[in-house]
């Protein structure tokens, strides 16, 4: 086959193939890590601090103060962990993030009460096998109900799905009650989806047919990844799921560049910054508009650091100290994007280095509420309209 083929399919993994092939291949068979963002971020402080909760506490102690108090716990392990250290909160955007995050928890309360929750287990890794096709997936908690029977519970930290998309979302819970029927041979009685951000309880029996229809759509499923490997043909798919995306440079619908893919780790590539750059891998950064660029780069060229940071080409550069490696990164601006070229010792550190990059130049700022503000001041009004969209360096480091 031109491309290999994954090692396993998973709800995630079959929901992502049929929202967008391309967003499958780059994130299981090129392995592209997608940049940290809030959202998955705190999805997964909420998933850990529940965890906690059921799996700590017995079912008297289940209250909403102790649930709040896993929640302390879960963001310092999370917003501590690599994966997510290139988001570099500000104190206000933190604080945000973690009052959103007790919403969350709290709205657990709104659809059960934890006390009466019988649970056996949480987080708990399954894998059947489908033929030659290894399932696997991880069930957030698995509960017994008043009669002795499985209950799978699954947490969803995001919008719940319209009535028209309801069906598919729920064909992820079914994938449970396969591999718990094949791995532990007891069929769940009940499969539910709490939707914590409404809060809604979405809930299903399996039966027979729905698992024989799993069965084939997971067989059919895998037979197009097969043909889409041996054909290297995995085509995006444009749609409302585009914004949420981490794959834009590398995907054509939306003027990213499929041919930039890395075709191995560039370990060892990187260097001083004066050693000349080695290639590396190519990004746009978007832009918020106006975005004077001027200002922004004038500021890092007078203030850089020999030997970290320099001007060549037409670019600034400079050195990045990075999670799993070093790194260097080369950014030029351009009319509506910033260019950015990274050379890394690991490509682990991709969504890292941009998400450092996109806050040393304060990408994500919205600079017409900034300029809303100033423009209340008489004595400013007069410059900001001067040089709409000015920004002003932070650091790579979150300092």
């Amino acid at each position: 086959m031109t491309l290999p083929l994954p090692t396993s399919l998973s709800p995630t993994k079959v929901n992502t193939f049929k929202d967008c092939a391309l967003a499958f291949r780059l994130a299981n068979i090129d392995r592209l890590p997608e940049p940290p963002s809030p959202a998955a971020a705190r999805g997964t402080v909420v998933h850990r601090a529940l965890q906690l909760l059921f799996q700590e506490e017995p079912p008297a102690q289940r209250t909403v103060d102790a649930a709040l108090a896993k929640l302390e716990r879960a963001a310092l392990e999370v917003l501590e962990d690599p994966e997510y250290a290139g988001m570099a909160l500000s104190e206000e955007e933190r604080a945000g993030f973690l009052a959103d995050a007790a919403t969350l928890v709290r709205n657990d309360f709104e659809l059960e009460d934890p006390r009466a929750v019988r649970a056996i287990g949480t987080e708990l890794r399954l894998e059947v096998r489908l033929g030659s096709l290894r399932l696997t997936g991880i069930i957030d908690r698995l509960d017994l109900d008043l009669d002795g029977r499985l209950v799978v519970t699954d947490y969803k930290t995001g919008r719940a799905p319209s009535e028209g998309y309801e069906q598919s979302r729920l064909v992820g819970v079914h994938f449970y009650a396969l591999l718990c029927e094949g791995m532990l041979g007891v069929r769940p009685a009940r499969i539910q989806l709490l939707h914590l951000r409404e809060p809604i309880a979405i809930s299903t029996i399996p039966d027979d047919q729905s698992l024989r229809g799993l069965r084939q759509q997971t067989a059919a499923v895998w037979a197009a990844v097969e043909r889409a490997c041996d054909q290297e043909d995995f085509r995006p798919r444009p749609g409302r799921l585009c914004e949420w995306c981490g794959f834009h440079a590398f995907c054509p619908s939306v003027g990213g560049d499929l041919s930039a893919l890395p075709s191995r780790p560039a370990v060892g590539a990187v260097g001083a910054v004066g050693a000349g750059f080695p290639g590396g891998l190519g990004f746009r950064l978007a832009v918020r508009a106006p975005f004077e660029a001027g200002s922004l780069f004038g500021h890092l060229v007078a203030t850089g650091v020999p030997g970290c940071e320099e001007v060549k080409a037409g670019a600034y550069r400079r050195t990045l100290r990075l999670p799993n490696g070093a790194g260097i990164v080369a950014l030029t601006p351009k009319a509506d994007h910033v260019a950015c070229r990274l050379a890394l010792d690991d490509l682990r550190d991709i969504p890292t280095a941009i998400a450092r990059c996109r806050r040393l130049l304060d990408l994500d700022a919205d600079p017409e509420a900034v300029s809303n503000v100033l423009c209340e001041d008489e004595r400013l009004a007069e410059m900001v309209g001067q040089a709409p969209g000015r920004r002003i360096p932070r650091t790579v480091d979150g300092a």
